[in-house]
């Protein structure tokens, strides 16, 4: 890896953390937080939701809950330059994606001026940085694993708050070891009991297939 590739690696892990921590503080869950190159989509990283947020949605909550989102988006930047002052140019750049999608909330919000646009980067700045000690536990993490859920980062931001101890996070990831090799081939059993299907292959794809009311599998 070149020296350059593993700075803009760094940059990326720090980037995530700082969304996924700040987006954990308010109660947002995700399914998982990666640092995996994505050539599909364009990305470097990325911390996928369990939902997808519509202009229907925002339509029908409070302007808190909107700050808290546009907050989120903008703590990838904020963490990232926290990190990397001098990369700011190319954290920018690489942070155009979250803009568009916080201008849009803000927007659809009638939110979209520059004094509550400054408001919610100041305000990002300072939970990234209060809260700075589990951005980079689970930045270190990333780099380290690449890859992993929301109930193990959670247990990263706890060992970060002095709630949790690294034997607590070692013990979950042999129950998560344990509980994958008992499921079924395609099904991924969480902590909290849920169980979600990894459809990267064909057969588990045909078996969970949904299936429309006159009982045939859907295309």
């Amino acid at each position: 890896m070149s020296a350059r590739t593993a700075v803009e690696r760094a940059r990326t892990a720090y980037h995530e953390a700082g969304h996924l921590v700040i987006g954990i503080l308010f109660g947002f869950r995700c399914s998982s937080v990666s640092i995996r190159p994505d050539e599909a989509r364009g990305s470097l990283g990325r911390v996928v939701p369990l939902e997808e947020r519509t202009g229907g949605q925002l339509a029908e909550i409070s302007r808190e809950t909107v700050e808290r989102w546009v907050c989120v988006l903008f703590a990838g930047y904020s963490a990232e330059v926290r990190f990397a002052p001098d990369a700011r140019d190319a954290a920018r750049e690489g942070a155009r994606g979250d803009d568009e999608q916080a201008e849009g909330y803000l927007e659809r919000a009638a939110m979209a001026t520059g004094s509550i646009r400054s408001l919610l980067r100041a305000r990002t700045a300072a939970l990234v940085e209060q809260h700075w000690a589990a951005i980079e536990s689970v930045a270190r993490a990333l780099l380290k694993h690449e890859e992993f859920d929301s109930d193990e980062a959670e247990r990263i931001c706890a060992i970060a708050r002095g709630e949790a101890t690294e034997s607590d996070l070692d013990l979950y990831r042999a129950r998560r070891a344990a509980a994958a090799a008992r499921a079924p081939s395609g099904l991924v059993e969480h902590e909290n009991g849920s169980v979600t299907v990894d459809c990267s292959d064909e057969r588990t794809r045909a078996l969970y297939r949904p299936r429309r009311e006159d009982g045939e599998a859907s295309k």
